[in-house]
């Protein structure tokens, strides 16, 4: 199961290179915050209103919820719901423990939710699983994970660091699964029309990306419908897609460059103005 939709590694290995990605995110947070000391733990981040506890707070519960459904549907259970107030409540608790626990369970939660996905044979991969956010494949979540990690380090790093750009090796693997999420995303104005986009470092071929009715899509390859074409790379995506990017800045300093209406790209910004 190739995230890019095409022929490629199979989904056992794609899990397990997703999964080293993970990994490899939880311990950078990780050593970033002990090298920061207390001043780090209190840092604002690009999470409006959020520390960096927060935010590592957030990556636990995260991590939490994806080992807790993963079991239940391994073992055949329904999976458990998780209300907003209790997801509240357990956030206040992680964010009053220990720093270094934290870090430990950051770590620990990280390697455990990858261990228990390449446990699991290829057909396994390919099962529905259905989470509070929608239903996807067991091995997508593998790619979720990468994506909370990796977006989440950027939005530690962001204030500080004007430049910071969301891990490239962490981009195979979210730029298709934000895609295949991209109804979930949509959380703002829903303007009819079709975009063509360009990720050259990520995809090999445009993608078209859809609203229609209210619906949003992103199918592959170039559309003869398209008002525009956005031509970016996948970290610009990965942050417009959450809300994180100025489009129009990007647009007028080269980083993002437009063929066609100009207006028409700018409503991707209003379509997607964050979670």
């Amino acid at each position: 199961m190739d995230p890019h939709g095409g022929a490629g590694p199979s989904g056992q290995e794609l899990v397990r290179r997703a999964n080293a990605t993970a990994r490899g995110e939880a311990a950078s947070i990780a050593r970033e915050l002990r090298a920061g000391g207390e001043a780090a733990w209190s840092a604002p981040t690009a999470c409006a209103g959020w520390t960096a506890r927060d935010v590592v707070a957030h990556l636990i519960l995260g991590a939490e919820v994806f080992v807790t459904y993963t079991q239940a549907q391994l073992e055949g259970r329904s999976s458990p719901p998780v209300t907003p107030a209790a997801r509240a409540e357990r956030q206040a608790a992680l964010r009053a423990r220990p720093d270094e626990a934290l870090l430990d369970d950051l770590e620990r939660l990280t390697d455990e939710f990858a261990r228990l996905l390449e446990a699991q044979p290829a057909a396994v991969l390919e099962r529905p699983v259905p989470l509070p956010f929608g239903q996807f494949p067991l091995a997508w979540m593998s790619f979720g994970r990468v994506n909370e990690l990796a977006l989440h380090h950027w939005d530690l790093r962001a204030p500080r660091e004007p430049d910071a750009r969301v891990s490239a090796a962490a981009l195979p693997f979210i730029v298709p699964a934000n895609f295949q999420a991209v109804s979930l995303l949509a959380q703002g104005e829903r303007q009819d029309g079709v975009w063509q986009l360009e990720i050259p470092d990520v995809a090999t071929e445009p993608q078209s990306l859809r609203v229609a009715g209210g619906q949003v899509s992103v199918a592959p390859g170039a559309s003869a419908d398209a008002t525009c074409t956005l031509r970016l790379d996948g970290d610009a995506l990965v942050r417009l897609l959450w809300g994180r990017l100025d489009l129009a800045r990007a647009i007028d300093t080269g980083r993002v460059q437009v063929v066609g209406d100009r207006a028409h790209a700018l409503a991707l910004q209003r379509l997607f103005p964050g979670i």
